[in-house]
């Protein structure tokens, strides 16, 4: 077994984020958000995109927040994904109501499980949403 960095593409040559890392979890758009603003959190979500090799990839995610939030974790096949530049984003908004509803607490003294070990491959990517600012994310994923 190997641990790695998270991917923003498929190829694995665009890093997502460095292990232990924490990213910013894109919140839910503002009724006065842009077009472009909507189209890069729609990017911003996919947290981690898997190999197209069909390796199977353990995913670990890790949350912490100085607010409370909820995040949306959601498993986005490989068919709902698109290219944008050099990263990948899904074709669908995040649909929240398909989604496993994390509770981040504002403060607490450890990280929050998002994600421990789920498997996924062939392309398929985790995506995490939050419903307002202030989440943070960081993880990596197990190969064997």
């Amino acid at each position: 077994m190997s641990k790695h960095h998270l991917y923003h593409d498929a190829l694995h040559n665009q890093l997502r984020l460095a292990q232990g890392i924490p990213a910013a979890i894109p919140a839910l758009p503002l009724a006065t958000s842009t077009l472009e603003e909507v189209m890069q959190i729609n990017t911003d979500t996919l947290f981690h995109v898997s190999s197209q090799s069909g390796d199977k990839e353990g995913v670990h995610l890790l949350a912490s927040s100085d607010v409370d939030v909820t995040v949306y974790v959601q498993v986005v096949p490989m068919a709902q994904i698109t290219t944008n530049g050099t990263r990948s984003r899904s074709v669908e908004w995040p649909a929240t109501s398909k989604s496993i509803r994390v509770h981040v607490p504002a403060f607490a003294p450890c990280p929050t499980v998002l994600l421990q070990g789920h498997v996924i491959r062939g392309g398929a990517a985790i995506s995490l949403l939050a419903d307002v600012a202030g989440a943070r994310a960081f993880g990596f994923y197990v190969s064997a």
